[in-house]
């Protein structure tokens, strides 16, 4: 504490202070009083990736089959050691057969989620025949002049009506409210092309400007 007080007054003296504090409280604890692993340690080793686990797997399993065969090199080893090995061996060896599981899992219902996707996405295109003639008229349009991506009024109403609907998408980043960037989802922009190519009517929105019947 004196030393920590006298390098306080001279310059630089006070840098000097906190970092002799910071290699202290740095200094390993004796092993006698090391603390036994938390609940929230153990936790946070589960979520270790799998190559980690199985490294520490193969070690583990390595020290405690040295030992099984009573190999001289072991008695050099603190008595602690092979019960560290055989906990971290169980830790690491749950580790890999959850990741396994978990593997197994998102493999077994891969193809589930792509029928749900794909379901979901036949649905949102089939809600395309109730939409009101404005609206379906701002998507004729764009197929028109075939643009996927346009820029319009954000308060427009029959923009935020697609936009809820999920018909309409604005990409990420700061826009202005007058020109806000406007994207057709992929899915329903290929329904809408294969439904209305070779439509002799679109030819009357080409080189329209769409916001401009509303102002």
């Amino acid at each position: 504490m004196m030393l920590d007080h006298a390098l306080a007054r001279v310059p630089y003296g006070r840098a000097v202070a906190v970092c002799c504090a910071r290699v202290t409280a740095l200094r390993p604890a004796p092993l006698g009083d090391c603390d036994m692993p938390s609940l929230k340690d153990i936790v946070e080793a589960m979520g270790a990736s799998w190559p980690a686990a199985l490294a520490i797997f193969i070690a583990s399993v390595a020290l405690l089959g040295a030992d099984h065969l009573e190999m001289r090199y072991l008695q050099a080893l603190p008595s602690w050691s092979l019960g560290a090995a055989f906990i971290s061996a169980i830790t690491s060896g749950s580790i890999l057969i959850v990741a396994l599981l978990q593997q197994t899992i998102g493999l077994a219902m891969r193809p589930i989620r792509r029928r749900r996707y794909k379901a979901a996405e036949a649905a949102h295109v089939e809600s395309l025949n109730d939409l009101p003639q404005p609206e379906m008229w701002l998507l004729a349009w764009a197929v028109a002049n075939q643009t996927q991506v346009f820029a319009g009024p954000y308060f427009n109403p029959y923009i935020k009506a697609l936009i809820a609907k999920g018909l309409l998408q604005i990409p990420g980043g700061h826009h202005h409210t007058d020109e806000t960037p406007l994207l057709i989802p992929d899915h329903i922009w290929k329904a809408l092309k294969d439904d209305w190519k070779n439509q002799p009517q679109l030819q009357e929105l080409v080189g329209l400007r769409p916001f401009d019947r509303w102002q």
